[in-house]
């Protein structure tokens, strides 16, 4: 498989990404304090039938970090991504922070997407949430918070945990922990999330990927995008938790697979 890479570069900010394959362009967003790494066992497979495109938001693995009071949107750095690579349509897949990003890109370019798909979270319950001062740890914390961090993660896991452990180890102790020493800008659209999506008009195709053993929370931000689009397909997960794609990557690829095939291709 060739993989493609480089860096796409704005005023200010510089994304790294990773690109193979050839086709209808498919984008994996990436969970909190993870990288680009956490989509291995979706990007060689989607590669052999789509043009798959992944890559470190900013704050994240190898792209650049923010500005501390300097807000922006990750579906704007996306945006930015997207027209580099001379990419017009996508199909948008997410998980947790990722399927936050993916949903705030449809809200602001529903003409660009073809379909999304989420995991782990998409729509925020606690609507002032997103107003709530942030927490700003000491740099001499930043070895705990990440073992605290790391084991509140894998807790939320379903029975292949230990499968994974090592590898989500390794992407958190990699994590620069920028937006836990610094005050986070605003980088989602938050709240008014729910009202900007129930104002586009086409039905874009929607799947929601559910683990059966992630966090309760988790499941009902999923349930609520369920219930504001009666057209979105519902895939529960068994055995899987916050983490789907990699405790239980053959059910996760299926779902996404079929949901591709289905009710994208043919419909594009």
């Amino acid at each position: 498989m060739i993989i493609r890479s480089g860096k796409m570069n704005s005023d200010d900010t510089e994304l790294y990404y990773e690109a193979s394959g050839s086709g209808e362009a498919i984008i994996l967003i990436h969970g909190h304090s993870v990288d680009r790494r956490m989509w291995n066992r979706q990007f060689t497979k989607l590669a052999e039938s789509h043009q798959v495109i992944r890559y470190d938001m900013r704050g994240y693995g190898l792209s650049g970090m923010p500005k501390e009071g300097k807000d922006f949107l990750h579906a704007e750095d996306l945006h930015m991504l997207l027209r580099g690579l001379g990419i017009s349509k996508v199909h948008l897949v997410g998980l947790s922070l990722g399927s936050f990003v993916a949903l705030d890109y449809l809200s602001l370019y529903p003409e660009e997407v073809k379909s999304v798909s989420v995991a782990s979270g998409a729509i925020y319950m606690d609507e002032d949430e997103t107003d709530r001062e942030p927490l700003v740890i000491p740099i001499t914390e930043v070895a705990a918070h990440k073992s605290e961090w790391f084991e509140q993660l894998i807790g939320s896991c379903g029975s292949h945990r230990e499968e994974i452990a090592k590898e989500l180890r390794e992407m958190i102790n990699d994590w620069t922990v920028w937006q836990r020493i610094h005050r986070e800008p605003k980088c989602l659209i938050g709240a008014p999330l729910s009202a900007r999506l129930r104002m586009i008009s086409n039905e874009i195709p929607i799947l929601v990927l559910i683990g059966s053993d992630d966090s309760r929370g988790s499941i009902q931000s999923s349930e609520k995008l369920i219930s504001m689009f009666p057209h979105a397909r519902r895939a529960d997960l068994v055995n899987a938790g916050h983490f789907s794609n990699m405790e239980t990557p053959d059910a996760f690829n299926g779902e996404l697979e079929r949901f591709l095939s289905e009710n994208v291709i043919e419909m594009s």
